[in-house]
């Protein structure tokens, strides 16, 4: 068994279990058996955010405005908590059948203390192509304004049905990122709510 995978995966589930808050998924049991390690969590009946959002199909702004919301209280606790996410993309947030969304996967996530979680395989980058922040992507450490970035391309692909970059690879896409800023919301939009455009390209900005 890997021992640098089983690491990260009993720190995962770590973290999970200190960030007691509505909106952060909950660890109920957590084993590093010698069979294999695991935890436990409850079962989302809906998925995640991932399959709710389509293609080129905006989410209605009600809706986007609840999720964002939900979002940014879990990454907030997270982050007075002094652990940024890292991860932060539609797969990773969790659904329940009333509605209340939940972050997951704090696999990369790193302490203010600089723990040694490392992201297996992936040399100096961690996370997911399209939501890097630029530092990230240029292979430069970051603070929580990492996290920050990825709530504003989240909202970005809630808005837009699109994520914000691209491509045919993760370098095709990482080399977009570090040229420049997305197409414009409202050029794939036109009906983009403004006061959330404005949070999400905000986050974005360079």
């Amino acid at each position: 068994m890997n021992q640098s995978v089983v690491h990260r995966f009993l720190k995962e589930a770590g973290h999970l279990k200190r960030l007691r808050h509505t909106n952060v998924v909950p660890v109920e049991e957590i084993s590093d058996r010698a069979e294999g390690p695991f935890f436990v969590m409850p079962f989302f009946e809906k998925g995640s955010l991932a399959n709710r959002i389509k293609p080129g199909e905006p989410l209605d702004t009600e809706s986007i405005l609840d999720l964002a919301t939900q979002i940014a209280e879990a990454l907030s606790f997270a982050h007075r908590s002094g652990i940024t996410h890292r991860d932060l993309k539609p797969a990773n947030i969790l659904l329940k059948a009333d509605g209340t969304a939940c972050l997951a996967d704090f696999g990369l996530a790193r302490t203010f203390f600089n723990d040694s979680i490392v992201a297996v395989g992936m040399q100096n980058l961690e996370g997911t192509a399209p939501y890097m922040s630029p530092a990230v992507a240029a292979g430069d450490a970051e603070d929580t304004r990492c996290d920050i970035y990825s709530f504003g391309a989240l909202l970005y692909e809630m808005l837009t049905g699109t994520p914000p970059y691209q491509g045919r690879g993760s370098k095709e896409i990482l080399d977009q990122i570090i040229s420049g800023p997305p197409k414009p919301i409202t050029s794939l939009n036109p009906n983009a709510d403004c006061d959330l455009v404005i949070v999400a390209e905000g986050c974005m900005a360079r």
